[in-house]
């Protein structure tokens, strides 16, 4: 399989979305969640308003289907906006996420290698 990595734009933030929802834990046999959970502010803040200051990250498109099928993005969120992995005002935060059917390939592993 040939993968097409390219960097995020301002208008891939719906499917920054999508990942966002792609990337919550779930523990096996757990019933999945209601995809509004993203739009809560503890988890929105990942992806809301994407293409700011400091927000970087690359996506992973199937050559065949040329659809996206993963992305890993970092921001950079304050002390007055801090996230669940928050370090300091000057450690961004990653997100990393992968469609379930393309688990296991190591396209995850191919989003970090840009970083």
């Amino acid at each position: 399989m040939v993968w097409i990595i390219q960097a995020l734009k301002d208008e891939d933030e719906p499917f920054l979305w999508e990942m966002l929802y792609q990337a919550l834990y779930l523990p096996e046999g757990q019933a999945p969640l209601p995809r509004e959970v993203i739009y809560l502010p503890e988890l929105a803040r990942y992806v809301q308003d994407w293409g700011s200051d400091g927000d970087c990250g690359f996506m992973v498109i199937d050559s065949l289907t040329e659809k996206p099928v993963g992305a890993v993005w970092l921001r950079l969120l304050t002390r007055n906006n801090k996230g669940y992995g928050y370090v300091d005002d000057d450690t961004p935060e990653l997100g990393i996420a992968v469609f379930p059917e393309y688990r296991g390939q190591g396209i995850g592993t191919q989003l970090l290698i840009p970083i």
